[in-house]
């Protein structure tokens, strides 16, 4: 239950008694239900029980599970589980035997420590020097229900009793006791049903009963005037006299937007879209409260980021006399184009991927970007550190930023740029301070790499296809060598061969899986065939006929006895190896999207997969399903993988120089891009750690958090020419180069 990506389960009535001890602590009460504290091993949960069920029908009570399961964000309250049960109780009435039924229906929910926003407004201490912790309350409930409307959600009960606040005083949106779902043609719901507090209700609904998005729009503006005043239960007549005279622009504004959201007319009240529009304006246009247009290691932009550079202080490792160079990521957190640029007091000393100090590096929105800073080389360690500066430049299109830069690289270069520059020609620019060091190689995390070599081929051997193992130390090798095709099995522990099998034949295969739960290994085979080996000896192999062209790609279950293989031909089979390797099925492929690239099973959905193919396609499948889900993927003909965006999924895939990472929920639309400077050859993620691994063609190894999408680390691998990388049970990193395989301990916390 203290996994943030499972889904909610259903619960047993007597585990939620057990947990909250016979339901004796209560936290809350509200119209719905009473709120009970449950202890857990790993944390505590609130446990809802549902009151005056004979109103709330079975289809009704399935409705809110439905909502709360479809509601996952970090602005809303997560919810754990579910349970309806019916107990009986044997009585005597009357002088006979009764059965007497008791119905019970409970929400399970994370347990949020700091109460609601009422009770902190209710609190005695002056609220006058805390607006920019209110501040952050009205933006995160703003993100909450940005996020419920998205996903045709409307609250409709929504005042301050109803969000909650987290350990970091974060706001979380709870309690959809009377949300309704809508769908996507529909504009607004009416219904008889109120909410139990008037003073949120919309003037429409108290008239006529009508109820929409703009209900909740409007309770919205009611809790903002109250976090503006820091006053619970303000009075609402000529309210914006009684605020204080602050000079602050995100308190004007946030004045302004509660003004409008309080409109009689609810046609007059914004959307909560351009609520977000409007506040993201504002913070695009003014500096962090704690600097003025300069964001330091420590502060970052309220609403969102401008820019996230990592890290904050480069660490160059020391060798005497040569050049030192490390890792510098930007990352651009805006709806619009960015651009920047380093310098230095000493530009002489620093170069970045060989260019000079003048060059300007563009960044799409929603797009971190790693470069390489060189340092000159030293004798011996300096003494002192260096200060250089990240300059950003924001507030202009694409075609805009070039005229800009040209004509303002014709008078003076990026280190003459001042805020009185970028005032003149109408730009906004952010400076990012950062300390150069030169550190002792015992300082620096590459120091952390432990570098296994195996090269057990002949000269003319070609590196075709790599496999891991999930638990045993084992790397499956395939390749060719003159006339043969050539399989090995190495365990990277011990440093040695397991076993080696060798066909004739000038077919090379290009794909090769472990099957664990089998004990054995498959290999495309040519014609169609797939291989299939004992393991870890590879001393007895047999086949059979699967495709009438050559396996492009294979996937295996990760429980299930079930094996998915395709061709040239785009069609994917599945088998099953408990019944002789039975074809359970066969998913046809419309011929326009061409060849399949990869397989994959989903990580935690035991039921989907995905293919990926050469137009740039991905489709969504289900096992027992022909039809499946077609998805756009930008970066779309490379490799990819499954991976997370925060509670929903995603697919990561590699083009060029680029990863980019769709969201399956809304189609494959970007969610974000990670730039380096040389090709990307392989990718792949640790859903557990939530990191992406990215090798590039140059040896550099990035270690992405696609959560936050920050650049966490990044290691140099010993050898060159990487093709393949994977990761084992206990998360070191594999990498088979042209000339051998290397297998690396790396720091994913």
């Amino acid at each position: 239950m203290s996994d943030g990506s499972a889904d909610p389960m259903k619960l047993s009535s007597g585990f939620l008694r057990m947990i909250t001890e016979n339901f004796c602590h209560e936290i809350g009460r509200g119209a719905f239900g009473v709120v009970y504290q449950g202890a857990l091993e790993n944390g505590d949960v609130a446990v809802m029980k549902l009151l005056n069920l004979h109103s709330l029908t079975e289809q009704k009570y399935l409705d809110v599970i439905t909502i709360l399961k479809g509601a996952k964000h970090k602005n809303i309250v997560r919810f754990l589980g579910y349970c309806s049960e019916t107990q009986a109780e044997l009585l005597e009435q009357n002088g006979s035997n009764v059965m007497e039924k008791e119905k019970e229906m409970l929400l399970c929910f994370e347990y949020v420590p700091n109460g609601n926003i009422k009770h902190y407004l209710q609190q005695e201490k002056s609220h006058v020097d805390d607006w920019p912790l209110r501040y952050q309350m009205i933006r995160g409930i703003c993100q909450g229900l940005y996020y419920l409307h998205g996903e045709h959600i409307n609250h409709l009960d929504l005042k301050p009793e109803n969000v909650m606040l987290d350990a970091h005083m974060e706001p979380k949106i709870t309690n959809f006791g009377l949300a309704r779902c809508f769908e996507q043609d529909q504009s607004k719901i009416t219904t008889q049903n109120k909410p139990e507090t008037l003073r949120y209700i919309a003037p429409e609904t108290i008239e006529i009963g009508e109820m929409s998005c703009k209900s909740d729009i409007y309770a919205l503006g009611i809790i903002i005037i109250e976090l503006l005043s820091g006053i619970d239960n303000i009075s609402l007549d000529n309210w914006d006299e009684s605020l204080d005279d602050r000079d602050c622009p995100r308190f004007r504004r946030c004045t302004e937007i509660a003004r409008n959201c309080t409109d009689r007319d609810k046609y007059n009240r914004p959307s909560i879209a351009d609520v977000i529009i409007d506040l993201q304006e504002l913070e695009s246009r003014i500096p962090p409260p704690s600097s003025i247009n300069q964001v330091g290691p420590t502060t970052s932009f309220p609403w969102f980021e401008i820019v996230d550079v990592y890290p904050i202080e480069l660490s160059f490792p020391f060798v005497p006399n040569q050049e030192m160079h490390c890792q510098l990521a930007v990352a651009n957190k805006t709806n619009g184009i960015a651009c920047f640029a380093i310098r230095s007091e000493y530009p002489e000393r620093y170069l970045w991927d060989k260019h000079d100090f003048r060059t300007y590096y563009y960044l799409p929105p929603a797009c971190t970007r790693a470069v390489t800073v060189y340092r000159q080389a030293v004798e011996e360690l300096p003494p002192h550190p260096d200060k250089l500066e990240i300059i950003v430049i924001t507030g202009l299109n694409k075609n805009e930023m070039v005229e800009k830069l040209s004509t303002l690289s014709l008078h003076c270069t990026h280190m003459d740029v001042t805020f009185e520059v970028a005032q003149l020609m109408g730009f906004e620019l952010h400076v990012v301070d950062l300390t150069a060091v030169v550190v002792g190689s015992e300082e620096d995390d590459r120091a952390l790499v432990v570098d296994t070599t195996y090269t057990c081929w002949e000269g003319d051997f070609h590196f075709d296809a790599m496999d891991v193992h999930p638990t045993e130390p084992w790397v499956l090798i395939v390749g060719y060598a003159r006339d043969s095709r050539i399989f090995y099995i190495w365990n990277w522990q011990t440093n040695e061969k397991m076993g080696e099998h060798r066909m004739l034949g000038e077919y090379r295969s290009k794909v090769a899986k472990f099957v664990a739960q089998k004990q054995c290994v498959v290999i495309g085979g040519d014609y169609g065939s797939i291989l299939v080996g004992t393991c870890p000896t590879l001393d007895h192999f047999t086949q059979f006929r699967a495709h009438p062209a050559n396996v492009t790609a294979l996937a295996v279950h990760p429980t299930w006895p079930f094996l998915l293989s395709s061709c040239n031909n785009p069609s994917v089979k599945l088998w099953n190896w408990s019944h002789g390797w039975s074809c359970e099925n066969v998913y046809e492929v419309n011929a326009s999207m061409r060849k399949i690239r990869k397989i994959m099973f989903h990580p935690t959905h035991a039921r989907a997969f995905m293919t990926v193919h050469e137009n740039g396609s991905a489709m969504d499948w289900r096992l027992r399903h022909l039809t499946p889900v077609t998805i756009d993927v930008s970066g779309g003909k490379g490799e990819a993988m499954y991976t997370y965006l925060g509670d929903r999924q995603g697919i990561a895939a590699i083009n060029g120089r680029a990863a980019a990472i769709d969201d399956l929920k809304k189609n494959g639309k970007p969610a974000h891009s990670f730039h380096i400077t040389e090709n990307i050859v392989d990718i792949i993620c640790n859903p557990t750690r939530r990191i992406l691994v990215t090798v590039s063609l140059d040896g550099f190894i990035h270690i992405w958090d696609y959560i936050t999408y920050r650049l966490k680390r990044v290691y140099e691998n010993p050898r060159r020419d990487p093709l393949h990388i994977g990761l084992t049970g206990s998360g070191r990193l594999v990498i088979g180069n042209k000339d051998g395989i290397s297998v690396m301990d790396i720091d994913m916390e």
